[in-house]
């Protein structure tokens, strides 16, 4: 497949369900749930993992309920998911769940020598294999999409903010997303 165009990056937060800290996470021994292998949530966690072996990285199967409820039963200590997802589950339980670091979209930050990087996004794909005209028809009805009227104000309303990116920074920021997986 090709990436024709980055739709919506996405901002990514760990969240715990407990006292863990930062300085846990690079220093004690720490149960980390991502949603699943293969995805740059586990790339946050392994970067983790390279300064911190006692790190136990374990994948959840997906970002939802199954994940979340694990974090409220201490099954794990910290789990990492898309801001929007995550926020929304500190809001729904304030008093067990609070948000340990959220990790800008391409605008990771740096802690105890630890980069965290976050390249999270959801992308419009087409076929190799697709012609010139198909892969610009693709582009036109998505762009055609994307402007009506309540298009942007429908994904803000669950803390997406579209951002379409394509050309050379999409490439960009593909081969970036790449190296970190």
């Amino acid at each position: 497949v090709e990436l024709m165009q980055i739709m919506f990056p996405l901002d990514a937060s760990i969240v715990t369900g407990n006292n863990t800290t930062l300085d846990d996470l690079i220093n004690k021994k720490i149960n980390f749930g991502i949603p699943i292998l293969g995805q740059i949530h586990q790339a946050v966690a392994a970067v983790i993992k390279e300064k911190n072996p006692q790190l136990e990285i374990i994948p959840m199967g997906g970002d939802g309920p199954k994940a979340f409820t694990a974090l409220l039963n201490k099954d794990i200590d910290v789990f990492t998911s898309s801001s929007p997802n995550a926020h929304e589950w500190v809001r729904k339980f304030p008093n067990q769940l609070r948000v340990l670091a959220d990790i800008p979209f391409n605008r990771g930050f740096t802690y105890n020598g630890v980069r965290i990087e976050n390249l999270n996004f959801f992308g419009m794909f087409v076929s190799r294999d697709a012609t010139a005209e198909q892969k610009q028809a693709a582009l036109d009805c998505i762009n055609r999409a994307a402007q009506d009227p309540g298009h942007d104000e429908d994904f803000k309303k669950i803390g997406i903010t579209p951002n379409r990116i394509q050309g050379a920074e999409k490439n960009r920021l593909l081969t970036e997303h790449i190296k970190l997986l």
